[in-house]
């Protein structure tokens, strides 16, 4: 489509858009759903600036002269929200990680525990082989230095 069609399309739309009109007391119009005259969808006047007629609903969704609107505050709402369920996943993994962090230390620290036990009671076995009445049982050395 050539930039004319589009526009006379678009300016189509946003009339039929806004049709929804209605007279109020004065014998103006009230603001339309997007700018122009109607009513808007949730059955309040609608968001235009219309000749004597009241903003509705969408009338200050951004900002309405030197005031904020409430589309800033709905859009920093759902971006606290988005926010607050991130922060929760990212508390989840953070969590899981921990847990796995902490079964492959105690995996990590059984094994050299039984290594260190092995070691030390092969040493015993040794000392007492050379020497039998010098050193004390195997048993008893293991009841005392065992890890």
């Amino acid at each position: 489509m050539d930039p004319m069609t589009i526009a006379a399309v678009a300016s189509a739309g946003m009339q039929l858009f806004n049709s929804f009109g209605s007279k109020n007391k004065s014998g103006g119009t009230t603001g339309g759903f997007a700018g122009g005259s109607g009513a808007d969808i949730f059955g309040g006047a609608g968001a235009g600036a219309g000749a004597g007629g009241a903003g509705g609903l969408f009338s200050s969704f951004l900002s309405s002269g030197n005031q904020p609107g409430w589309g800033g505050l709905a859009i920093d709402g759902l971006g606290s929200l988005g926010g607050l369920y991130l922060g929760k996943k990212q508390l989840d993994l953070s969590e899981d990680m921990f847990k796995e962090g902490k079964r492959q230390f105690n995996l990590n620290y059984a094994g050299q525990q039984k290594s260190f036990n092995s070691q030390l009671e092969d040493r015993q076995r040794a000392r007492v082989a050379s020497n039998a009445g010098a050193y004390e049982s195997v048993g008893d050395y293991m009841n005392k230095y065992r890890m």
